[in-house]
């Protein structure tokens, strides 16, 4: 992983900075408090997102605004990407919004926790270290903010060999031993279970023996029963044929009497019809004798010709009144103009216009000229009023005259529809006439039809009390039947209920085997997970942890060495990764070195996390790439010259370094300064 470059919106002391990061060394430069380490902070964010307890939005965002964001550009195996991410102000505190995530020039939008994700894939860390704080790898093999460099050598020591364990991956071990016993005790409960359900298994064998008996006794009798239901059964089939044969007379007995009852009915139905249709056929010429002498001959005299000329006058009389209220209302606006004209001119003294005086003689001129023209459209009105007026009476005559000439149409109308109503009563009564002649006929049909079906059924005699004789025989017959197919499905039920509780004791048997079989391979299995398995993860987590702890010591005194070249103090590590100090022979309380030993003791910790976690953990893709924040605090003139060989011996392609030493800038390959002013962090 190589960073190329970094946007910070609204982020801490920055308003809108972007910083390039060429590969080599590289050095922020700048004075205390400039805003160094908020560059590192923002790439992390980026990365990562909020993290709680390592980083918050409302330590990263501007104070005063609403919203930020860090843009980062950096390059992973010959692939570039680019990530963002934002952070805004709500009514619950400070969040991040959805940002967006480019992979070779595609564009993908996300949200906060997908960012996470892909960049955790991306980046190959571990997937059972996606814990809460989720740059735990990042941050022992990248970067450490300063605050947070000295306190991996005093912070509980169970709290970071935990921590280790499962970076190093040697909790498995743990937790496979921790699995195991917890198996353990499990395969002991389900062998107490197995052995209480296999104790009962010489009774269940002895129980399953007296039902297998019991059956047998039942399977005999039922085989005594057979014949005899087969004797009954002959004896119904008989009589069940005597039954069917009587039920077949009665049936055409029945379908007789049904014929006869159908045959009355609709005589009598024919008969009512008729009478019906004579009442019918009456009334209707009682009212053809009526509308014949309603009815008289009536003239259309071109009366719809009459109508059609009368609202052509009425249209031509109301457009005249419209004309002449247009004349009268003009007449009407020039008698108001011409008022308003001498009212207007008897005031004036100036002309608006040319603004002389206006003479006396000059306004009797116009007062005159407008009583003419007052005079003239007086008389015009009265003479249009008086033309209106009569316009009017006759408008009102021709609509009278209109109503009278609709009223007559409407009779005309009438007229027509009981004519029309007396041609379909004469047509509805000669059908009647022609429908009471077919029902005549049709009585006369059914009359003796019903003499017929009389004489067949006087052929039969009383085969109702023959039926009902073979009927009873019937029954005794099939009383016998079932007494004996009762008697044999009780039987039956009994055997099948019997076999039912043969099978279960089979199976309750069978299970009871093989559960003793089942308690004795759990048993062996519980056997070897205590006696060898346990010893075995044992075994195999103190190797790997002794080599991990072994490669780890000699990197960290490695470091050290580099760092500190006074013979006087020696370091090490312990069993369980804690520094032990040696000063003068003697240990020594970490916490009681000089700032610039605790430094150097912490700087050579961390940069043998780097290497031996980038060592162990092979997906890893962040090996290029260290970031150091303030490595030097405390540090002498000649241990700072110590930094040159740290930074030759990493061998990484980019290294990001944090100071505001001067000296640094003769280390590093490339210096970025950084400078604050106003509160507001800008490139120098």
């Amino acid at each position: 992983m190589i960073i190329k470059r970094v946007s910070l919106k609204n982020i801490r002391s920055y308003v809108d900075s972007e910083l390039e990061f060429p590969e080599g060394s590289v050095l922020l430069s700048g004075d205390i408090g400039a805003g160094k380490s908020t560059v590192l902070l923002a790439i992390e964010f980026a990365l990562f997102g909020i993290q709680r307890g390592a980083l918050s939005g409302a330590s990263l965002l501007r104070n005063g605004t609403k919203e930020g964001s860090v843009e980062l550009v950096f390059s992973l195996e010959g692939q570039e990407y680019t990530i963002k991410r934002n952070l805004k102000t709500t009514s619950t505190g400070i969040s991040q919004s959805p940002g967006y995530i480019i992979k070779d020039g595609l564009l993908k939008e996300a949200t906060a926790s997908e960012l996470r994700a892909d960049m955790l894939e991306a980046l190959g860390y571990p997937k059972d270290l996606l814990t809460k704080n989720a740059s735990v790898v990042y941050r022992y093999t990248v970067y450490t903010p300063q605050e947070d460099m000295k306190l991996i050598l005093s912070e509980d020591k169970e709290a970071r060999l935990d921590t280790l364990r499962k970076v190093f991956g040697i909790d498995k071990y743990k937790r496979m031993r921790e699995n195991a016993a917890t198996y353990a005790r499990e395969l002991r409960n389900r062998i107490a279970v197995l052995k209480a359900k296999s104790e009962e298994l010489p009774n269940k064998e002895k129980l399953k023996k007296s039902k297998q008996e019991e059956v047998e006794k039942r399977n005999q009798r039922v085989k005594e029963l057979l014949p005899e239901l087969e004797d009954a059964r002959q004896d119904v089939s008989q009589a069940g044929g005597k039954v069917e044969e009587y039920e077949k007379t009665i049936k055409q007995v029945s379908e007789l009497k049904r014929e006869m009852d159908v045959s009355d009915a609709k005589l009598k139905e024919k008969v009512s019809q008729r009478q019906q249709s004579v009442s019918e056929s009456q009334e209707l010429d009682l009212q053809i004798q009526k509308l014949q002498g309603e009815l008289k001959h009536a003239e259309d005299k071109e009366l719809k010709k009459d109508i059609i000329q009368k609202k052509n006058e009425i249209a031509l009389m109301e457009k005249t009144m419209l004309e002449l209220q247009r004349k009268i209302s003009e007449f009407e606006a020039l008698i108001k103009h011409a008022q308003h004209i001498k009212e207007k001119i008897t005031k004036l003294d100036n002309c608006p216009t040319c603004e002389q005086q206006v003479s006396d003689v000059h306004k009797e001129a116009v007062v005159r000229r407008e009583d003419g023209r007052n005079k003239e459209a007086q008389e015009n009105l009265g003479l249009h009023k008086t033309q209106q007026s009569e316009a009017a009476d006759r408008l009102e005559k021709l609509r009278k005259e209109l109503e009278e000439l609709q009223e007559q149409e409407k009779r005309l109308e009438m007229q027509k529809l009981k004519m029309e109503s007396l041609n379909e009563k004469r047509k509805r009564s000669k059908m009647l006439a022609l429908h009471c002649d077919r029902l005549k006929q049709e009585i006369g049909s059914l009359n003796m039809k019903k003499q017929e079906l009389g004489e067949k059924l006087q052929q039969f005699g009383d085969v109702d009390k023959i039926s009902n004789e073979a009927k009873q025989r019937l029954k005794i017959a099939e009383q016998e039947e079932r007494v004996i197919t009762i008697s044999i499905a009780e039987l039956s039920k009994e055997v099948s209920l019997l076999n039912e509780m043969v099978q279960n004791l089979q199976k309750e048997v069978t299970d009871m085997k093989q559960a003793k079989e089942k308690m004795k391979s759990l048993s062996m299995m519980r056997e070897w997970i205590l006696e060898y398995f346990l010893n075995l993860m044992g075994t195999m987590e103190k190797s790997v942890m002794s080599k991990v702890h072994s490669n780890f010591n000699e990197v960290f005194i490695s470091w050290f060495k580099m760092l500190m070249e006074d013979e006087t103090i020696n370091v090490r590590l312990d069993d369980e990764f804690s520094v032990v100090v040696e000063q003068n022979g003697y240990e020594a309380d970490v916490l009681n070195l000089s700032g610039g030993e605790k430094t150097s003791c912490a700087l050579a910790y961390r940069l043998s996390l780097n290497r031996v976690i980038n060592e162990l953990i092979s997906t890893i893709k962040t090996k290029d790439i260290i970031i150091l924040d303030e490595p030097t605090d405390g540090f002498s003139n000649d241990q700072l010259d110590k930094i040159r060989d740290v930074l030759n011996e990493l061998q990484v392609k980019q290294v990001i370094i944090v100071s505001h030493d001067p000296k640094i800038e003769s280390y590093v390959d490339h210096v970025v300064r950084i400078s604050k002013r106003e509160h507001v962090s800008t490139l120098a």
